[in-house]
């Protein structure tokens, strides 16, 4: 949201999307009019504090972070402490985990800890219908723990 003029957020609520999911920046200027279209509003966090800033401002549910995601990351901790730490602070509102799950087992040890559902980006960049490079593809899916590179960008 820090790099939004507001129009891409105007022209979500133009076609009428379902589901409108908001990153770095407070959700809440967004949360009436979403919920006045009958949107559901997710912010994706990067840890408890966030999680419950979002929730206080009137989301549907979170997306809670681990440091495993890809893109665009603002978490700072493994995801499963992250959801630990944010279960028992936020309340009833629905936790979606994301960053690094990549398989069943991931999923499977998600929901078992305190997530209701799951959030998966990258791992669908390295599927057969996704139109990447193969180069990048074969990236993906050989890199480790210690290929990462943050950056401030």
């Amino acid at each position: 949201m820090p790099m939004s003029d507001g129009s891409d957020i105007e022209a979500c609520f133009d076609a009428a999307v379902d589901v409108l999911v908001l990153f770095w920046g407070d959700p809440q200027p967004f949360v009436h009019d979403a919920h006045k279209r009958g949107m559901f509003v997710v912010s994706q966090c990067g840890g408890p504090e966030d999680a419950v800033a979002a929730a206080d401002a009137g989301v549907d549910a979170v997306i809670l972070q681990g440091v495993e995601g890809g893109g665009h990351v603002k978490a700072t901790t493994p995801l499963a402490d992250n959801l630990k730490a944010t279960a028992a602070v936020l309340g009833p509102l629905p936790i979606i985990a994301a960053g690094g799950i990549a398989t069943g087992a991931g999923i499977a040890a998600a929901l078992s800890n305190s997530a209701q559902a799951v959030s998966l980006g990258t791992r669908f960049v390295a599927s057969r219908e996704a139109q990447a490079v193969e180069a990048y593809k074969q990236i993906l899916t050989t890199a480790t723990a210690g290929d990462t590179v943050m950056t401030q960008l």
